[in-house]
């Protein structure tokens, strides 16, 4: 009664029907971004400024987050964010859309003082008269929602799936990897509510002709893990349906890099080169390749060590690497297989 009641929970996490989503699917702001702003950054937050192009054609001032306007360019739904169901609720922390609340307890308490406080906040949140014994019975009411089991489970695994998964993987050119190491991690859900979920990790290496074999684990989905940060083009899921796929990694060949050190100084195990120039979406990280130390060396008073990694063929060989340790900015280098860069430690170059 509280929840539908007083609280006023249901409004946005609806209890309709005989199996509730507890959710209206709807967008709110509830003022948690506004919360995590400074105080002088909040004087700059809350005003929609013009903007040609947008549906409504407006544009948000700086904010540490837009929410839903960001794709909607309403500014009704600045700073607001999906309301979520609360089915296994009490599973699932931290809370909140930016993991800023660890307790159920707190959630509640932060509804009942009324939110964030934001110009922009639903009027929907607003201060409640709620005791102890209240926010008690509210976090009790919450972890009543977590069921035994995954819910949606089927009872038995799919008649389609595979016995025996094939996948050739291939270069950027259609040539053959071989001796690739390759990761499989079960992933998505269990085939079925009987199925052992256990999630543990099967390597193997290509064979001459860039293959590999295994049997599906018991799980929706396996995860290709790859050398070097790679991802596959198209993805690194493969579904349990699966039977021969082909697999191509954006790749042409290998490149390396050297590395002087001033002698006995131990070089890292490995480098990230961050393609900075390539295009990345809002919200996605910079392209890098990860290239690992092969060996190093002594001679002339300093240590030479060598790294190599995947030549990608999807971003420009244009690239910036941080040395652990050093104390310099990023240092650009080209990763071309025709010419090995060289970082050289001992003469600030």
């Amino acid at each position: 009664d509280l929840f539908r009641g007083r609280a006023g929970c249901a409004g946005c996490h609806h209890l309709a029907g005989a199996r509730p989503s507890f959710t209206d699917y709807a967008y709110h702001n509830t003022g948690v971004s506004w919360a995590a702003l400074r105080p002088e950054e909040r004087g700059r937050a809350g005003v929609p400024h013009s903007r040609r192009g947008g549906r409504d054609g407006l544009e948000f001032a700086p904010a540490l987050e837009e929410g839903r306007a960001a794709v909607s360019t309403r500014a009704a739904d600045l700073r607001a964010f999906k309301t979520p169901t609360l089915r296994d609720v009490a599973l699932r922390p931290p809370y909140m859309h930016d993991g800023s609340l660890n307790t159920l307890e707190a959630v509640v308490r932060y509804y009942a003082h009324g939110g964030g406080g934001d110009p922009l906040q639903s009027a929907r949140v607003r201060r409640l008269d709620l005791s102890d014994a209240d926010v008690a019975d509210l976090v009790a009411f919450l972890g009543a929602l977590t069921g035994a089991e995954r819910p949606g489970l089927p009872a038995r695994p799919l008649a389609a799936r595979a016995l025996e998964t094939a996948l050739r993987f291939v270069d950027a050119d259609g040539r053959p990897l071989a001796g690739l190491r390759v990761g499989l991690w079960p992933a998505s859900d269990p085939v079925s509510r009987h199925a052992d979920s256990a999630v543990r990790e099967e390597v193997h290496h290509t064979d001459a002709d860039g293959w590999i074999r295994f049997a599906p684990p018991a799980r929706i989905h396996t995860r290709l893990a790859l050398p070097g940060g790679l991802e596959p083009v198209g993805g690194a899921l493969i579904p349990d349906t699966c039977r021969k796929a082909r697999i191509v990694l954006p790749v042409r060949g290998r490149v390396s890099l050297a590395l002087v050190l001033p002698a006995g100084r131990k070089p890292p195990a490995h480098l990230d080169a961050r393609h900075t120039e390539a295009f990345v979406l809002p919200g996605h990280p910079v392209p890098r390749t990860r290239l690992e130390r092969t060996h190093w060396l002594d001679a002339g008073g300093v240590r030479v060590a060598r790294f190599e990694g995947w030549r990608r063929a999807d971003v420009p060989p244009h690239a910036v690497v941080r040395i652990p340790g050093a104390r310099r900015p990023p240092i650009p280098v080209v990763l071309d297989p025709r010419a090995a860069p060289a970082i050289d430690l001992t003469r600030g170059r």
